[in-house]
């Protein structure tokens, strides 16, 4: 015979409401706390079910365990040397733009290049981690933590790091685009530092929906990363 269990409903908010409920430490609560204050804030900047907002069922007592946004939540990216570039240094034939940042489904930092030269094959994406980073004293395209094959959107060349993890959003991604040219010279964008902890604090300067879901977002990796 098959026996069926009953139907179950559970979600990241009741999960983070009933930790709230027990014996958690304090730093813990502050983390559930800054979950349901980020899914708020995504609602109210996606426009997504606003009346009835995550956070919505917080108590004074739950609201008092979290801190408000602090510039000491993220930290600057520092440019690697010249050095530390090698011959992944940049050297031309190419134009970049600023990486972008994706909210609306998943963290994700977005990358696009352009070559500027005649480009033979395909551009290839390189990225390390921050662990990587700062076990290499030179990078080079072997010791990247990952690559991928950059895909054509029109004139650029576009690739993503996706999957961030709130633990993660303060560490830096390091990333450049190489390719070849017909004539067999090897061009590279140069190392690209970016965070989604500096994006957050560049936009958490602002007003609006958008500074608000950077600031809750810094805080939410603030709290998971301790």
């Amino acid at each position: 015979s098959i026996a069926y269990g009953k139907q179950v409903q559970y979600s990241p908010s009741q999960y983070a409401y009933n930790q709230l409920k027990g014996n958690a430490t304090a730093e813990a609560k502050a983390l559930y706390v800054a979950i349901l204050n980020y899914g708020a804030a995504a609602q109210i900047f996606l426009d997504y079910k606003t009346d009835a907002l995550v956070n919505a069922d917080l108590t004074d007592a739950n609201k008092a365990l979290i801190e408000e946004y602090r510039s000491d939540m993220v930290h600057s990216v520092a440019m690697p040397s010249a050095s530390k570039q090698g011959t992944l240094a940049a050297n031309g034939g190419f134009s970049a733009k600023q990486p972008t940042i994706s909210l609306d489904s998943a963290f994700a930092i977005n990358y696009y290049f352009t070559p500027s030269a005649t480009m033979k094959g395909n551009m290839t994406f390189y990225y390390w981690n921050a662990a990587d980073f700062a076990a290499n004293s030179v990078l080079t395209t072997k010791n990247a933590t990952g690559s991928v094959v950059m895909t054509k959107e029109g004139a650029r060349y576009g690739a993503a790091i996706e999957g961030i993890a709130a633990k993660d959003i303060d560490s830096a991604l390091y990333a450049c685009g190489v390719y070849t040219d017909t004539s067999g010279n090897t061009y590279s964008t140069g190392i690209l530092p970016y965070s989604l902890g500096f994006y957050c604090g560049n936009q958490a300067k602002g007003e609006g929906a958008l500074a608000d879901l950077a600031s809750a977002i810094a805080v939410y990796g603030y709290y998971a990363g301790i």
